[in-house]
């Protein structure tokens, strides 16, 4: 960093000298110190600076994951809780099968709770900010999972109902905490690159929904 240093105030001073003399710069040629500044501002060939960057993308795109999960339970998770003719699932409500109203409010709860989380978020990311934004979304999809795993044991529709509904307020939380914590995050060149990684997360998510739920039971 002194080396770094020494350099700005010889490009400093340059640039003084250059301004006291009046001499004229053509008006293509930047100033050295603009280029030295937006040069290391850009640059993300430092040690540690590129990995940390990808790092914290990663980190915080994992509320995408959730978000991919939630998406792709019920295509799975509704026919394995709800299936009481297939006496050999052990998984299956006791109350079951599920009316019609019961098994829409199971797949429409978690758009719902998103309108509700996305309206707070605005709040949240004020005053909380980005990061503690994510991680209450985090949290938010951590109770409706176990909500959803607890609900096996007393075969609850409401806790699964509660589960979904509280998995959407993490959706509604985390999609705009992630996408702008990993924009601010990002240097100008590394911000395409990183910026995908939420949307990748998320189908890979889906993927890992649909596939793990073909051989798991819903909880």
């Amino acid at each position: 960093s002194s080396g770094i240093n020494a350099e700005y105030r010889v490009i400093l001073s340059t640039s003084k000298m250059e301004r006291s003399t009046g001499k004229a710069r053509h008006p293509c040629e930047a100033d050295p110190l603009v280029l030295h500044l937006t040069h290391h501002h850009d640059k993300t060939g430092y040690p540690g600076i590129l990995t940390r960057q990808t790092v914290c993308a990663l980190a915080s795109s994992l509320a995408y994951l959730c978000i991919g999960l939630v998406r792709a339970w019920a295509s799975t998770g509704l026919p394995s809780l709800n299936d009481s003719a297939n006496s050999t699932n052990p998984a299956v409500l006791a109350t079951a099968p599920l009316d019609a109203d019961t098994c829409s409010w199971i797949v429409s709860l978690p758009p719902l709770g998103a309108i509700l989380g996305s309206s707070l978020s605005s709040l949240s990311l004020n005053w909380m900010g980005r990061k503690f934004s994510i991680i209450l979304a985090g949290v938010f999809f951590f109770l409706s999972f176990v909500l959803i795993g607890l609900a096996s044991i007393s075969s609850s529709v409401w806790m699964i109902l509660a589960g979904r509904a509280i998995s959407g307020l993490g959706v509604g939380l985390g999609v705009p905490s992630t996408a702008i914590y990993v924009a601010e995050c990002s240097s100008p060149a590394l911000r395409g690159k990183l910026g995908s990684l939420p949307a990748f997360l998320m189908a890979f998510g889906v993927l890992i929904g649909y596939v793990f739920g073909i051989f798991l039971p819903w909880h």
